[in-house]
């Protein structure tokens, strides 16, 4: 959404007042973009409960987001919620 915006942004920018001013513009919206990108950190999700972890220290056992992980464990979590489910409907 961000992308789409800039760009249409920066394409009437160049289109109505300077095509120099809509570089300037665009460079300035990277520039932006990059400063968001670096003071956001990252987080570590539990591929079985989804659980968001932040504020950790990063680890070298942890890698990147893996999404054959992320189908071998689809199957588990929907399990592990039927069971959940099924746990809190008998103690109801």
């Amino acid at each position: 959404m961000i992308v789409l915006i800039s760009g249409l942004v920066v394409f009437l920018v160049m289109l109505l007042i300077d095509p120099f001013f809509g570089i300037f513009c665009l460079l300035g919206i990277a520039l932006l973009d990059w400063i968001v990108y670096r003071m956001l950190t990252d987080v570590t999700v539990c591929y079985l409960c989804q659980s968001i972890y932040r504020g950790f220290p990063e680890s070298p056992r942890q890698r990147g987001f893996y999404l054959g992980y992320e189908e071998k464990y689809k199957k588990l979590r929907q399990d592990w919620l039927e069971g959940v489910v099924e746990e809190q409907g008998k103690k109801a």
